[in-house]
């Protein structure tokens, strides 16, 4: 099996969808140029046109594009037939597999790339994933095909939660076909878990950013670098994500002839700075292991301390080829310290002076060669990543970051490597413990007890590397007195306003401030006053007591009254200058209309869900609604720890109250939009947000709103009622502010 690069054994298979049985709304422009744009690049280095599969269910508009080329539907029965019985039969050294179209993510975060047949009620699609383990398996002969290319240009959001437990399980042609671990592959993916693929101007951003980066190699009569356009495409993205002109993050996997895999392109060549480091690292390795014993322990600690998925290195191997192996590896440097640190000499003497001199050495020597922030060893962060791989440990976490750390950017909220990352290179100052281990003990203290004690275990044995262990066992002793003394961990502050009905002119109102325990009574108008003299002793409470940008207000309302634009009222905490309270501050309401007592419990189980749970996790009830119906919508998903709302204004009130007094705690809807055109308004607003963290979030929507008049984030409307924090006593007389 050759993988030379003989363009007469180099096959392209590429699949463009364009036009759905959805109907109109569903069309895709873009496809199939995009495709003809990879082929026409494979065919101008010699490929032969004999030697092209197209599977095209191209637009109308689009038809012409495939004129004088030769290509089948690309329908599911025509897809199926060519990949389980004519690929099999071709003969070559390179595939090139293609795929572009619309693309969903099911049930079991299965992606779904949809066939042509696909309409709303019937997502009838392809599983990505499948196709990728087909490719890489005996299902194409042995001899055949020594490396795989796959591309795949399309959405991998979720579905929402109605729609992704009636979806069709996507196809898949692999039943007992093993790896073939001889076969290279390499995979390009538009978009991570949960993302966009962007398409503007009629064609994929991210083909024709990859057909940019493959095209920039120079001429050669050798095989493309994939690896050198992977990391023209990464810094691409990173450039448009700079300027803020897409949210994009395209992955890949990649797998090489050893069986070795990592999901990152092979790393550019060592710059003269670096070369010079590794050649300081490997005489401090050749010092640190020079007899046997050292150099068995080190051998040993940094094997077992490398991803699962990294080189092993050979038996005996030289210090050089050590290091090699670290540098080459993901937190391989880390982890080669680390190993290090294992040939430290038992007994005190000269040779622990020696070594102490020498190891001394390793850590400026390994600075050029490692990302600034990293400080795991590749089997913590492998073993962390699958802890956030169990149960609702990610969104958790997540939500504990933004409690932690206010304000922390997260690149992919509900991506967990890219979540690892970030929190790992918040670095603290010296001697002080990792934010990254503050985070996962915060997210301990949330979890299920079997949970808890996973991470727990996985932050001990860090902090026992580092020699931070007492400092771990300090903050943790200090969340669990949090949680014993108010109830919750990371409890924060709140301002919380009844508002009576309208009555006068106006309405009566008490204000209260609370943090934990703590109760402050602030301020109480007996008689009704208008929105403005409301919102100026609210003003007050929040200058005296509240945190821009931190401190929860919830507003108390009747049912008839939740679609009140309190978050439209305006403050001035002193000044001259005017702002808005949901600018400021994250503003929810809450229903006070009775609960019957049957329902309480109900309540608060949905609630429960809500500290582990995501926006994708609220269940849409349908757009038609009525209030008589809300009941046996809410009885279909009693898992949901809330619901989003599309129905039209004049039922709103009906299915608020109808919600409140079920038990829902959590309502989402958007205020200036009915049915479809709200359901396509939130959906992009909302995305994958970690529950725990909506009210932030839609502060942080509405600022924008604040900016551009055209943004959605001003209509946004929230009830949010946490049983666990109900409205104190009434107050028996007016409280000065």
């Amino acid at each position: 099996m050759s993988a030379g690069w003989d363009t007469e054994r180099v096959h392209v298979v590429a699949v463009a969808v364009e036009e759905y049985a959805g109907g109109a709304a569903w069309h895709l422009d873009g496809p199939v140029r995009d495709a003809l744009g990879l082929i026409d690049w494979l065919t101008g280095l010699g490929v032969p046109e004999r030697n092209v599969h197209l599977l095209a269910a191209p637009l109308p508009a689009n038809a012409a594009l495939l004129a004088g080329r030769g290509h089948a539907g690309a329908d599911r029965g025509t897809v199926r037939t060519f990949f389980k019985r004519v690929l099999p039969r071709l003969d070559g050294d390179w595939l090139w597999v293609y795929w572009a179209g619309h693309g969903v993510q099911v049930k079991g975060s299965e992606w779904s790339l949809l066939y042509p047949e696909a309409r709303e009620d019937d997502l009838v699609g392809l599983d990505a994933g499948k196709l990728v383990d087909y490719l890489c398996s005996d299902a194409l002969a042995p001899h055949r095909f020594g490396r795989v290319v796959t591309v795949v240009d399309a959405c991998r959001q979720p579905l929402p939660p109605a729609e992704r437990a009636a979806a069709p399980e996507p196809d898949h042609f692999i039943t007992r076909e093993t790896l073939h671990r001889g076969r290279q592959a390499f995979v390009w993916r538009a978009c991570e878990p949960g993302g966009l693929a962007k398409n503007t101007g009629g064609e994929g951003l991210f083909t024709r950013t990859l057909l940019t980066g493959l095209r920039a190699a120079p001429d050669g009569a050798g095989p493309p670098d994939l690896d050198a356009a992977a990391r023209r495409v990464d810094d691409a993205f990173d450039r448009l994500r700079e300027t803020g002109q897409a949210d994009q993050l395209p992955n890949l996997y990649r797998r090489d002839w050893r069986g070795n895999e990592t999901d990152r392109p092979a790393p550019p060549p060592l710059t003269g700075e670096q070369l010079r480091a590794k050649a300081q690292l490997t005489r401090v390795t050749e010092l640190l292991t020079a007899d046997p014993h050292s150099a068995a322990a080190f051998a040993f600690h940094l094997v077992r301390e490398l991803s699962p998925h990294a080189p092993v290195p050979r038996p005996a191997a030289t210090a050089g080829e050590l290091v090699d192996v670290a540098i080459g590896t993901a937190h391989g440097v880390t982890t080669l310290l680390a190993a290090l640190d294992a040939t430290r000499p038992a007994e005190p003497g000269p040779h622990l002076d020696h070594w102490r001199h020498t190891v001394a050495d390793a850590e400026p020597a390994a600075r050029p060669l490692r990302p600034s922030g990293e400080w795991l060893t590749g089997l913590e962060h492998g073993g962390l990543l699958a802890l956030l791989a169990t149960g609702r440990t990610l969104p958790t976490l997540v939500g504990a970051a933004h409690d932690e750390l206010p304000g922390v950017r997260l690149t992919a909220p509900d991506d967990p490597p890219a979540v690892l990352d970030d929190l790992e290179r918040l670095v603290p100052r010296r001697h002080q413990l990792p934010q990254l281990l503050r985070i996962t003990e915060r997210t301990a203290a949330l979890l299920p007890p079997d949970d808890a004690a996973a991470l727990q275990s996985w932050s001990d044995r860090c902090a026992e590397r580092i020699g931070m262990t007492q400092a771990l066992l300090a903050r943790r002793a200090d969340l669990q007195e949090e949680t014993e003394r108010t109830g919750h961990a990371a409890d924060g502050d709140r301002v919380q306003i009844r508002l009576s009905g309208p009555a006068g002119g106006g309405r009566t109102y008490e204000i209260w401030y609370r943090r934990g325990t703590e109760v402050v009574a602030v301020a109480k108008g007996d008689r009704p006053r208008p929105a403005a003299g409301i919102s100026d002793d609210l003003d007050e409470a929040l200058y005296r007591y509240a945190r821009a940008h931190e401190t929860l207000v919830e507003f108390f309302l009747p049912a008839a009254d939740l679609d009140l634009e309190v978050h439209r009222w305006t403050i001035r905490a002193r000044t001259d200058v005017e702002r808005r309270l949901g600018t400021d501050y994250p503003v929810v309401v809450r229903g006070t209309d009775p609960r019957p007592q049957p329902y309480v419990h109900t309540w608060r189980k949905r609630w429960e869900r809500v500290a582990a749970g995501i926006v994708r996790d609220l269940h849409w009830l349908p757009d038609d609604l009525e209030r008589d119906r809300v009941p046996g919508a809410l009885s279909l998903h009693p898992d949901a720890p809330g619901c989003v709302v599309t129905a039209p204004a004049r039922h709103r009130t009906g299915i608020f109250l109808a919600c409140v007094v079920s038990g829902v705690p959590v309502l989402v809807w958007h205020r200036a939009e009915e049915r479809r055109a709200a359901r396509d308004r939130l959906e992009p607003l909302l995305g994958a947000v970690p529950l725990a963290r909506l009210p932030h979030h839609l502060r942080e929507l509405r600022a924008a709103g604040d900016l551009d008049d055209d943004h959605h984030g001003k209509h946004l409307a929230l009830l949010w009622d946490d049983p666990g924090h109900p409205l104190p006593r009434r107050l028996d007389l007016s409280a000065p502010v």
